[in-house]
C-alpha cells in the first residue's frame, strides 16, 4: 500500500477531482503517530485532551478525520499494552468507521472496575481514587484500514496531510451524506 504525506492543498484538490484515495488529516504533529503499513496492521490513536475516566464512559478524540471511498472502513481497536496493564477498555471493541463518517475518529472509553484495585499507574497513566487520570496525547488504540467484501480489489493510494485548518473544515472540504454524525446516529432513522 503506497503511503504518502502531501499538503492540505494537495489533498483537497484530490477531493474536487473526486479521486479515488483514502486519506487522513491530522489536527497537529502531537496527533500523529506515524505510519508504517508495510511492518504494522495499523497506526495508533492518541487523546487529544486529557482525560479523568471514573463511572461514565468518555468519548476521546483523537484529532484525526478521514475520507474514503465505499468500500473502506477503519476499526478501532485497544492497544495490547493498554488493554493488559490498565483497567482502561474500549467500550464497543472494535469500532466500526464507515466511509462516510467525516467527524474525528473517537475513542469510547471505560473502566474495567475488576482491574481497579490493583492498579496504580502505567506509562503516565495514574490511578487517582477510584478514577483513571490519562495524559494528553496518550497512545489509546489502533486505528486499522479494512475493505469490505464488495470492494474493487485494486490497489490505492493513501494520501495524509497534518494540518490544524483542514481538519477544522474536514466536513466542507468532503461532505457526505453522514457527516459527522456517529455514536449510534445511524439507527435513528
Amino acid at each position: 500500500m503506497m503511503i504518502k504525506q502531501l499538503s492540505a492543498k494537495e489533498i483537497v484538490e484530490k477531493i474536487e477531482l473526486g479521486e479515488r484515495f483514502i486519506g487522513f488529516v491530522f489536527k497537529n504533529e502531537d496527533c500523529f503517530s506515524g505510519f508504517d503499513l508495510e511492518m504494522n496492521t495499523g497506526f495508533d490513536l492518541k487523546n487529544i485532551e486529557p482525560i479523568v475516566l471514573a463511572e461514565k464512559k468518555v468519548i476521546a478524540k483523537s484529532g484525526v478525520k478521514w475520507v474514503a471511498p465505499t468500500g473502506y472502513y477503519l476499526s478501532v481497536v485497544p492497544r495490547s499494552g493498554i488493554s493488559y496493564k490498565t483497567p482502561i477498555v474500549i467500550a464497543n471493541s472494535p469500532g466500526t468507521v464507515e466511509a462516510s463518517y467525516r467527524g474525528d475518529i473517537g475513542m469510547i472509553l471505560k473502566v474495567d472496575k475488576d482491574y481497579l484495585d490493583g492498579f496504580q499507574e502505567y506509562k503516565g497513566i495514574k490511578k487517582v481514587g477510584y478514577s483513571i487520570h490519562i495524559p494528553q496525547y496518550t497512545r489509546l488504540a489502533q486505528c486499522l484500514i479494512h475493505r469490505t467484501i464488495f470492494a474493487p480489489f485494486e490497489d490505492i493510494p493513501v494520501y495524509y496531510c497534518i494540518d490544524e485548518d483542514l481538519y477544522e473544515n474536514w466536513e466542507e472540504v468532503c461532505p457526505s451524506v453522514r457527516g459527522s454524525q456517529g455514536y449510534g446516529s445511524t439507527g435513528t432513522r
